[in-house]
């Protein structure tokens, strides 16, 4: 992980993302209707997610570890009688000091999407206002991008973490992105135009943690920093099929500054479609998604993504699926050897025991990990306990 740089004043990017952050923050005009009353509802949230993964053959090392999330939120929403106008939202993430593919695996796309550093920090804190008739929203705060950007619901029943959001972003900044799990201020623009169509655009900054503590959230902007910004349109004219296209960019180089190791800023585009498939078998309920990403700078280690899957519930209470990720080395990565595309195949069922709980056996084989010849290829076997505890 690269060092992170002295703050310094403000840039006229980064002033754009206070600008449009305080605008967000700042209460919304009354309503000059009087007839509509005032209302306002809390909502409390709590989730525990823990993993037990063992490499069983290939990876860096044979081994176990156990991995867990617990996360904590409240939403208070605003508004009238027919609408709601301003929601406040704010979480509390903990994870514990347990790393596996870091120390078992050594692949780069991550067997565990809850694979994190240790401690207990504020994930999100955010508000949001909505105007034109609930068709624009613009919200300024901590925000995880991939809540919003890059989503693909039916890629949320796996594991891995390139099925949350795709590589070629996600190894992007000096901290990462804006996304689990540490997140950075930020300011979002939506826009609905009709009802099968919404635009996004967000400028966040771009380093997301601090010098003194990579595994927290900053509240400060800097020019050295810099921001990502990024942009997506997504389309669905019915409730089987869903598409998204995004583009993003950083306004800042990596090592800004540094002659011998400035690099270019990173850009980048990905699309997704996801929808109900019809079956030659007849199986109800079959969804397939397809995502490719594709990334410029040479400060990356890799260049291109493409994933695919497809999952099946079984039932009410069961749903089973098998995925694909596949990352591909940059020149950066080739150049010193490691040239070979990095493939996970991921089968993973879901069992809901009830409304609050479930239990998820999951398969993860990696060819290559690492975009290295060097590293034998990993069999990695584990469990998912999900719990509901209220919302």
């Amino acid at each position: 992980m690269r060092s992170i740089k002295p703050r310094s004043s403000l840039s006229g990017a980064t002033k754009a993302l206070a600008a449009v952050t305080i605008a967000a923050i700042a209460p919304p005009l009354a309503d000059a209707d009087s007839d509509n009353q005032e209302t306002s509802q809390l909502s409390l949230g709590a989730t525990y997610t823990a993993d037990v993964f063992t490499n069983v053959e290939g990876g860096l090392e044979t081994g176990t570890r156990y991995l867990d999330n617990a996360l904590v939120s409240g939403e208070m929403a605003f508004g009238s009688q027919n609408s709601t106008d301003t929601v406040l939202y704010a979480s509390l993430a903990y994870n514990n000091n347990s790393t596996f593919s870091d120390e078992l695996v050594g692949d780069a796309q991550v067997v565990s999407n809850i694979d994190a550093d240790s401690g207990l920090r504020v994930y999100e804190a955010w508000v949001e206002h909505t105007f034109a008739s609930g068709r624009a929203g613009l919200l300024g705060g901590l925000f995880d991008l991939n809540s919003e950007f890059d989503v693909i619901d039916a890629a949320s029943l796996f594991i891995n973490s390139s099925h949350g959001i795709g590589f070629e972003i996600a190894q992007t900044g000096d901290n990462g992105p804006s996304i689990f799990p540490v997140t950075a201020l930020a300011g979002r623009l939506k826009w609905s135009p009709t009802e099968n169509t919404v635009f996004r655009i967000a400028a966040i900054d771009a380093t997301a943690g601090t010098a003194e503590n990579p595994s927290r959230p900053s509240l400060n902007l800097s020019s050295s920093d810099g921001a990502l910004i990024i942009a997506q349109a997504s389309l669905q004219p019915n409730s089987e099929f869903n598409a998204n296209l995004g583009i993003w960019g950083y306004t800042n180089s990596p090592n800004q500054g540094d002659p011998l190791q400035e690099s270019s800023a990173p850009l980048g585009i990905y699309g997704s479609v996801e929808g109900t498939l019809n079956s030659p078998l007849q199986l109800e309920q079959l969804r397939g998604f397809v995502r490719f990403g594709l990334t410029h700078g040479n400060n990356v280690d890799a260049d291109g993504y493409l994933g695919y899957g497809l999952n099946w519930q079984v039932s009410p209470s069961i749903t089973a699926g098998v995925a694909s990720a596949h990352a591909f080395p940059s020149s950066k990565s080739r150049a010193i050897g490691l040239d070979s595309e990095e493939t996970t195949l991921e089968a993973t069922v879901e069992f809901r025991l009830n409304e609050k709980f479930a239990i998820q056996p999951n398969l993860q084989y990696t060819n290559n990990p690492g975009f290295s010849n060097d590293i034998d290829n990993s069999l990695a076997l584990g469990i998912r306990l999900s719990a509901t505890l209220w919302e």
